[in-house]
């Protein structure tokens, strides 16, 4: 399997700014793909900003409301990907429980 898959952590919408900040656009390569999840409900339980502000949109941008959700989608691209193909950019600090189990995770996978 040649496919390398790099997934960005987030625990927040993406802005404008956020696709300079993160040079999503570096990512587009032939063998190497990226996802961005957006974790924000799942660590704060609701949405920290309103829905009319200039956010972007991304082909690669996956939302999950629920950690659960998350968790076994991570455990799906483990089994597609395996454990060497795969990287995490992790943005998200262990403030709460939520944000705590995600990089517990994130860390005994890897």
């Amino acid at each position: 399997m040649n496919n390398k898959l790099i997934v960005f952590l987030l625990n927040k919408e993406l802005f404008e700014i956020d696709k300079y900040r993160y040079e999503f656009d570096n990512f587009d390569l032939p063998n190497i793909k990226y996802e961005i999840h957006d974790l924000q409900e799942v660590i704060n339980k609701k949405k920290i900003f309103d829905k009319n502000l200039n956010t972007i949109q991304n082909k690669n941008l996956k939302k999950f409301n629920d950690y659960n959700e998350w968790k076994k989608y991570i455990d799906t691209l483990f089994t597609k990907y395996g454990k060497n193909n795969l990287a995490f950019k992790n943005q998200i600090i262990p403030t709460n429980l939520n944000s705590f189990l995600i990089n517990y995770f994130i860390k005994k996978k890897n």
